[in-house]
C-alpha cells in the first residue's frame, strides 16, 4: 500500500485518490448511492443520511475516489467514529453499477482501511442494510465480522454492523517496495 492509501500496483488505468469530501463528483456519486437506497427500502428517509463533510478530512477523516481512465467509478469516507478515538468508521461506500463485480469494491475497501490506518485507528465499524448482500459478502471476505449494532444505531433491529481490526503499517516493507 502507498502512503495515498491505494494498493502499490494499481490495474492499469486505476487511480486511487484521497480527496475533499466537498470535492466533484463526491457530492452526486453519493446522490445517485442514496437514490439506490431509496429503490431498496420503502419508506427510505434521505434526511436521516446527512453528513458533516468536516468528520471526512484531516486529522480524523478522509475520503477516497477511485477512477479508471479518468472516470470517478468508486468513492467513500472514513471518520472517527463515535464508540472511541481509537476506531474508525466507513459510510457512504458506492460503486457506480458498471464498475460493480470489476474489483473496485475491494481496491476502495483496502484504500479506506490504509487511510484508516494512516489515520492513526486500529479498528474499522460499518454498518449496511439487509438487502445489500454484495456489501456484506464484500465485508465478509474481507475480514470483517459482524459485531451488534453500536453507537447511535445500536437499537436497531435493521442494520447489520461490522467490525476489523486493523494490522499496523508495515512502514519499512512499503518503503522497499517503493525503492524499487
Amino acid at each position: 500500500m502507498t502512503a495515498t492509501g491505494a494498493p502499490a500496483e494499481l490495474p492499469a488505468g486505476v487511480t486511487v485518490r484521497v480527496v475533499d469530501p466537498t470535492f466533484p463528483p463526491v457530492p452526486e456519486m453519493v446522490e445517485r448511492m442514496l437514490d439506490h437506497l431509496e429503490g431498496l427500502y420503502e419508506g427510505f428517509d434521505r434526511s436521516e443520511m446527512s453528513l458533516d463533510a468536516g468528520d471526512f478530512r484531516p486529522p480524523s477523516g478522509a475520503w477516497v475516489v477511485v477512477e479508471r481512465d479518468g472516470r470517478p467509478l468508486a468513492c467513500g469516507g472514513v471518520r472517527r467514529c463515535e464508540v472511541g478515538e481509537s476506531t474508525a468508521e466507513l459510510k457512504r461506500i458506492w460503486v457506480e453499477a458498471p464498475a460493480r463485480r470489476t474489483g473496485l469494491s475491494r481496491l476502495l475497501l483496502a484504500a479506506l482501511e490504509v487511510c484508516a490506518s494512516e489515520l492513526g485507528y486500529t479498528e474499522i465499524y460499518l454498518d449496511t442494510g439487509p438487502r445489500q448482500l454484495e456489501a456484506m459478502r464484500l465485508y465478509e471476505t474481507s475480514g470483517y465480522e459482524r459485531i451488534a449494532n453500536y453507537g447511535r444505531n445500536a437499537a436497531s433491529t435493521f442494520l447489520t454492523s461490522y467490525a476489523k481490526l486493523l494490522a499496523p503499517l508495515d512502514w519499512e516493507r512499503i518503503a522497499s517496495r517503493s525503492a524499487r
